[in-house]
């Protein structure tokens, strides 16, 4: 039996702002490990952020509006993401990994947007359903995988970043 769609909104928070609290502190230390200077690493992170973030998050808006429903959008963006992430670890010039952060960028600045139309309209649809309990597993995905993910990392050493 699948799962409730609350239960696939949780999961969705939940990895999306572990993803968050994994990306933030550690991918200056992954570029570090490549061999970026600084210049280069506040380039790289600079690029989803400021030229990206507002037209992607509102082409993708419309594009849910006119074109898609919420869902659909949400299942296409979040699935864009996650194939330039696959490009990632072939990465290993700034060039590349800065063209790979673009095209996460290209569906990812559109997720949280889109992943609270859908919640807020399921919950309005399911008065039962509480959003910020929904909500709440992004919080908990955000510690659970940035400690995780940190204590990985220590085990693993300060070698240089590989695949």
């Amino acid at each position: 039996m699948p799962p409730s769609p609350a239960a696939r909104l949780r999961a969705l928070y939940f990895l999306y702002y572990g993803n968050v609290g994994t990306y933030l502190p550690f991918f200056a230390v992954y570029l570090h490990g490549l061999g970026f200077s600084g210049k280069q690493i506040g380039v790289i992170q600079m690029l989803p952020s400021f030229p990206l973030a507002p037209a992607v998050a509102i082409a993708w808006a419309t594009f849910a509006d006119h074109r898609a429903s919420p869902p659909r959008a949400l299942r296409l963006a979040t699935g864009r993401v996650a194939l330039a992430v696959l490009l990632l670890p072939f990465a290993r010039t700034p060039w590349e990994v800065g063209a790979v952060v673009v095209l996460m960028a290209l569906g990812d600045r559109a997720v949280v947007p889109l992943a609270d139309s859908v919640t807020i309209e399921w919950c309005r649809e399911n008065p039962g359903v509480s959003y910020a309990r929904i909500r709440l597993f992004g919080s908990l995905g955000f510690v659970a995988l940035t400690v995780l993910v940190g204590r990985l990392l220590t085990v693993r050493g300060g070698g240089p970043a590989d695949l």
